[in-house]
């Protein structure tokens, strides 16, 4: 691992410079008059650091963003009718899976996070909550491929897909249903979890479900712990920020760090508006989680085909 201060720098600097500005919309009031610009931030630049910096890339990335901004209005069109939701998310499964064999397993996480946060039909005026998730999307992901890195050795050739597609939408369209029967009120969750832990090899896919459940209870006493801190909600977001820097300054675990940062504030938002549903609110992001990681060990364990090498991507 190398922790030296110009690799440490240049891991960080994606992370500072599309963060920031959002701590900045938070302290100034901003941020509540663009709905899903934080989550485009956040997905945009996690999805950028883990490609290679290339020109051909960040045009992928971008026409992915936009195709993400689509897949969020129809699936908040279609997310109070469970069948149709499920069937509209395994074609994004589908859709996104197709493309893993050119733009790796990481980069369809656009197209997946945004269908599946589509699904959250609490969501205020989905066409600027659409539009606010790509806009934040592109600042992520011109943040997270403007600056040198370091190599990134994980990066070699793809191994073959298989049923790499049919098994995204199977996982996808399986864990909307799950959601729709255990937990109407947060849709999005067990599908995000799915389409993040999953990939074409048993031994990645394991080692994200359960990397992504440590993360998620590692992130229950931070996020109390902050709540009870009273502190402004920029300032809590800023040491947030810091923490997830500092994780990619010592190169640790991005399976394990992300969906510790990603589920503290999370939590932090929806314990601070509903204070009294706190416990009811946790349960079901510990369950979602292990839910959304269970189906997409199952789908890979379909005889299918034979299980794939290793591929590319954190």
């Amino acid at each position: 691992m190398n922790n030296g201060s110009p690799a440490g720098l240049l891991r960080v600097l994606p992370i500072l410079t599309a963060l920031l500005p959002v701590v900045l919309a938070t302290a100034t009031g901003g941020l509540e008059r663009l709905p899903g610009m934080a989550l485009g931030v956040f997905l945009g630049v996690l999805v950028a650091i883990g490609v290679p910096r290339t020109w051909a890339n960040l045009s992928m990335l971008l026409l992915f963003s936009l195709a993400a901004g689509v897949a969020f209005g129809i699936s908040n069109r279609l997310a109070h009718v469970p069948w149709l939701s499920a069937a509209f998310l395994a074609f994004v499964g589908w859709a996104g899976g197709r493309q893993a064999h050119h733009a790796g397993t990481i980069a369809p996480l656009l197209l997946f996070g945004a269908a599946a946060r589509g699904l959250e039909i609490s969501a205020r005026i989905p066409e600027m909550s659409a539009l606010m998730t790509v806009l934040g999307m592109v600042w992520g992901i011109l943040c997270g491929l403007a600056w040198p890195r370091p190599p990134n050795p994980i990066w070699t050739a793809m191994a073959p897909l298989g049923h790499y597609p049919l098994r995204c939408a199977l996982t996808l369209g399986c864990a909307t249903l799950l959601s729709h029967w255990c937990w109407p009120e947060f849709l999005a969750w067990a599908p995000m979890t799915a389409a993040a832990v999953l990939r074409p090899d048993m031994i990645t896919t394991w080692h994200r479900s359960w990397s992504r459940i440590a993360g998620t209870l590692l992130a229950l006493p931070l996020a109390w712990a902050l709540m009870l801190s009273a502190w402004p909600p920029w300032v809590i977001l800023l040491l947030l920020v810091l923490l997830m820097a500092a994780g990619r300054w010592f190169a640790l675990d991005p399976a394990l760090v992300n969906p510790f940062i990603g589920a503290a504030i999370v939590l932090l938002v929806l314990v601070h508006a509903h204070p009294e549903l706190a416990g009811h609110t946790i349960i079901a992001r510990i369950l979602a989680t292990a839910g959304g990681a269970a189906v997409a060990l199952v789908v890979l364990f379909l005889p299918l085909d034979r299980p794939a090498h290793p591929v590319p991507g954190p």
